[in-house]
């Protein structure tokens, strides 16, 4: 027993589920066939202006975040009263930044940062983030401190700055200096920054606490 197309009411064979003539569906009319979709434009029209409203949140909030990272950073070398503790507080929050960078580059397609190295490589390298922070921390808790207490900071302060400077170096001056990153000549700055810093604050420090001794001889 034949049946008959709905549509254009022509017979299809038992069992058929399309119209060999107009392809309409067995027992459904193409008008109605027609007004079933999916998804409605205006649905998808909200999809987009969803998701354009939460890349414009991220972005907004990464502009934010670094200008408070920007203005952190501005303030710690502001607050800083001398040039040699100017040179540690930039030393040590460039190092830090350094570290997230790429150390080490082959062919200039792969790249290796510093967490990546600490990750991967060796738990070595965590030091140099740790001695960064150590040395923000020396600074900042040393800066009503006397001048005895403010030289034994810098004389930490030549220490590690030597310790991740002297390497740095070694690197840069290889003849393969070429695999070394934007964040290991940085890294390797900022050591010596520190390095730098270290050794100017012991010089002005002495220069305090010098007369200070021949006066109360």
């Amino acid at each position: 027993m034949s049946n008959f197309c709905m549509t254009c009411g022509k017979p299809m064979p038992p069992g058929g589920k399309f119209c060999a003539e107009c392809g309409a569906m067995a027992g459904v009319p193409v008008a109605a066939m027609r007004d079933h979709t999916p998804t409605s434009p205006r649905s998808q029209e909200d999809i987009q202006n969803q998701v354009a409203h939460a890349a414009r949140y991220a972005a907004g909030v990464a502009v934010a975040s670094g200008a408070v990272a920007k203005n952190a950073f501005l303030a710690s070398i502001t607050e800083a009263k001398t040039i040699g503790e100017r040179a540690v507080v930039f030393g040590a929050l460039v190092g830090l930044v350094a570290f997230f960078l790429p150390w080490f580059t082959l062919f200039g397609t792969l790249s290796s940062s510093g967490l990546r190295a600490a990750l991967d490589a060796s738990w070595v390298f965590w030091l140099q983030p740790l001695s960064m922070v150590a040395c923000f921390l020396m600074w900042s808790f040393n800066q009503s401190a006397d001048s005895k207490k403010r030289i034994l900071a810098a004389r930490w302060y030549i220490v590690i700055g030597t310790l991740w400077f002297a390497p740095g170096i070694a690197a840069i001056c290889n003849v393969f200096s070429g695999v070394v990153g934007f964040g290991g000549y940085l890294a390797t700055a900022s050591a010596g920054a520190i390095l730098l810093g270290g050794v100017i604050q012991v010089t002005e420090r002495l220069q305090v606490l010098v007369p200070s001794l021949e006066i109360n001889h």
